[in-house]
């Protein structure tokens, strides 16, 4: 288990290899640097927002790899040397390896026990075509024991094949005859026409005793039973079925790199996860801690003078106006005032940094001020406010800048950047220059 070391400035500054790396990644360096174990080997992990980069020294060389976190501290992105992994939509990983436009994964289902220790298992390989939206779902019987791990011979016969896009579904599904039977004959007809299968015979022109085909499938109910249709269907050869699969982009061979991420070929996967895990338990104790100070908060702490002074480091980068905010005093207050606030604020908040875009920075700037000072800047908006709703209600679900753009509020970026400056203690002055300079670069 990897427990995380935070590590001093002066620590960091004894290693300058550190701070030479980050830079040349991101160019600047105004984060936290941690320092831990993995597997015997001393490593240091950067982190700053959502984003932490693994460094390690690889001979002469930094090596570094990188992965993102979600707010819940799940993974959405993980980097490899010839692939990437990241979160769809549908809250699944999905690998994209390099110069590709299709993301595939791979997914194992327990059909039940066959015999002590063996499993009947479904595998689901899907792909994502990128550049068109469309899904292919292929799926493998297989037999497997535990832990489970996919070779290739597991993908030699589909049962099933499905494309998705949008609302529209189609799949094809394996359907397996012989001799014995009357649809061997019917099959054998629609391929090679019926004097040919009564001058030649079935089996002559088949070659074989058993045949396999897809046939589309016309109806699935809920518990999985389908109407093929057959023999008023095309029976499909799996050589047409792999046109089919080319013709949309896809492709029915599994790459390497994916039978390796699943198989945990790779090392660097399992300490992504580790870290994750780590730096949840190592801001849950950090919380605590914190908890247990602001019981006992220093002598003539005022929050808002000291989120004054951060917001004068404020930065506007990538559509957010970004905050670094040291103190935890001060990062537990900001908070608590957005939970407090009563109307939904977009904010994304951490230990270490508050972003926010402009359209509701106004909100926040609001939600940190004395009620007095709230009631007196909503009674001035409402002067200019033109909505069929109450700004109250508007204010439920839309950011202040939001109903600026959209000329429900009649007001000018200057007029609110001003009435912010002159109506709210402390923090105005300088919230409103933070503010303007964000509209300035939006509209640049």
């Amino acid at each position: 288990m990897i427990k995380l070391r935070k590590m001093t400035v002066e620590e960091v500054n004894n290693k300058p290899f550190l701070i030479n790396q980050i830079d040349d990644l991101y160019h600047y360096v105004e984060d936290s640097f941690f320092e831990y174990v993995y597997k015997g080997e001393v490593r240091w992990l950067y982190t700053t927002d959502s984003t932490c980069t693994i460094l390690a020294i690889d001979g002469i060389y930094i090596a570094y790899a990188t992965f993102v976190l979600d707010e819940d501290y799940s993974i959405s992105y993980m980097e490899f040397d010839d692939f990437d992994v990241y979160k769809h939509k549908d809250g699944s990983l999905v690998l994209l390896n390099e110069d590709s436009k299709v993301s595939e994964s791979l997914d194992l289902f327990n059909r039940g026990e066959i015999e002590e220790g063996e499993q009947n298992g479904i595998i689901l390989y899907r792909q994502i075509n990128n550049a068109t939206n469309e899904e292919m779902i292929i799926g493998y019987l297989c037999n497997y024991r535990e832990p489970a791990r996919y070779f290739p011979f597991n993908f030699s016969k589909p049962f099933f094949i499905a494309f998705a896009k949008g609302n529209k579904y189609k799949k094809f599904l394996l359907y397996e005859t012989d001799l014995d039977y009357f649809s061997y004959d019917i099959i054998t007809i629609k391929e090679f026409g019926i004097l040919e299968v009564l001058k030649n015979g079935a089996f002559s022109l088949q070659k074989d005793e058993s045949i396999q085909r897809y046939f589309s499938v016309k109806y699935e109910d809920k518990k999985g039973n389908c109407c093929l249709l057959m023999p008023l269907s095309h029976p499909y050869k799996i050589e047409e079925i792999d046109k089919i699969i080319e013709d949309k982009g896809f492709n029915r061979k599994v790459s390497q790199n994916v039978l390796d991420y699943y198989n945990e070929v790779f090392p660097e996967k399992e300490e992504f996860f580790s870290l994750a895990k780590a730096i949840a338990e190592y801001d849950e104790s950090l919380s605590e801690i914190i908890k247990k100070e602001l019981k006992y908060p220093y002598p003539g702490f005022d929050w808002r003078e000291s989120f004054k002074r951060v917001l004068d480091k404020a930065r506007y980068e990538n559509g957010k106006i970004k905050i670094y905010i040291s103190d935890k005093n001060l990062y537990l207050e900001i908070k608590n005032a957005i939970e407090c606030n009563g109307g939904y604020i977009d904010v994304s908040l951490n230990p270490h940094l508050l972003q926010i875009s402009p359209e509701y920075f106004i909100n926040l700037v609001l939600a940190i001020s004395d009620e007095t000072v709230k009631e007196t800047i909503i009674a001035k908006l409402n002067e200019k406010y033109q909505g069929t709703k109450t700004l109250e209600e508007e204010l439920e679900t839309n950011p202040i800048g939001e109903l600026i753009k959209n000329g429900v509020l009649n007001l000018t970026k200057d007029a609110i950047c001003d009435l912010i400056k002159s109506g709210i203690p402390v923090v105005g002055g300088i919230a409103s220059k933070v503010l303007k300079t964000a509209f300035e670069k939006m509209e640049q």
